[in-house]
């Protein structure tokens, strides 16, 4: 069976590469880049066609993506991190979405090309993000400021290994009460901490996931109520079900470059 699905965990961040991409209504805190490669790609967004290449669009925002006969590359994006400032500030600028045609030089298009043919090595994964952010996005001009508080707790949060954590406790975190740190939180990141959180889970379980858990494994060791509860979650989040899309049958390859 030929890859149709490549999937790379990359930091705080996921690059999917695949071919007919049909995701429902749906919403997510990462923000994304879809690109779309090929002859005569077709990208529908929201179910309308779309004449550019590429888009950008905002966190916690319902929508839907298609593409037909077309390969695309997917980047979600931390925002509550300094590229994912930058997108909001000086691209997205109070919009929900930014379409744009991006050119390709031949050295990228080879990329791309190997991309959707096997998986890669982190270093060249990397370079191809750069490569795609620079070229939507532009270089970060500005510092990202967030409040010192939420910043120790974004800090603090990478050294739990799964996310099995409450507001309360990263009100502690902050030195805070838990009414006034949800408070905060949301003014912020600009969701509720609880959102974040699940949010923070569900990559966990996709993360145990690929390394071959089970899904009921994956629910309950990255804290949620029961495997229910993670397909919901997932659906939510990514707007297909989770069986469609990582379950055994799929031809999905992936690399974890996030450890």
């Amino acid at each position: 069976m030929a890859n149709d699905q490549f999937l790379y965990l990359v930091n705080d961040n996921i690059i999917i590469v695949e071919k007919n991409t049909l995701a429902k209504d749906h919403h997510h805190h990462a923000i994304k880049i879809a690109i779309t490669f090929g002859h005569k790609p077709i990208l529908y967004f929201n179910n309308k066609l779309v004449k550019q290449n590429t888009l950008v669009y905002d966190s916690d925002w319902i929508h839907s993506f298609e593409t037909k006969d077309t390969w695309s590359i997917i980047l979600l994006l931390n925002p509550d991190s300094e590229i994912g400032a930058h997108i909001r500030t000086n691209i997205l600028k109070h919009n929900k979405v930014y379409f744009t045609n991006i050119e390709y030089d031949k050295h990228l298009i080879n990329h791309f090309n190997d991309l959707k043919t096997k998986i890669l090595s982190k270093k060249i994964v990397d370079h191809i993000y750069h490569e795609i952010i620079l070229k939507t996005c532009g270089a970060p001009s500005d510092k990202f400021l967030i409040d010192r508080r939420i910043r120790k707790v974004f800090d603090e949060i990478k050294h739990f290994e799964e996310k099995k954590i409450s507001a309360k406790d990263l009100a502690s975190l902050a030195y805070l009460s838990e009414s006034r740190f949800m408070h905060l939180f949301k003014e912020e990141v600009k969701i509720p901490v609880r959102q974040y959180l699940l949010w923070l889970k569900l990559i966990d379980a996709i993360k145990l996931i690929l390394r071959g858990e089970s899904f009921t494994i994956a629910a309950m060791d990255s804290g949620f109520t029961d495997l229910p509860h993670l397909h919901k979650t997932f659906t939510h989040f990514f707007g297909v079900k989770l069986n469609e899309y990582l379950g055994k049958e799929k031809s999905l390859q992936f690399k974890d470059y996030s450890r």
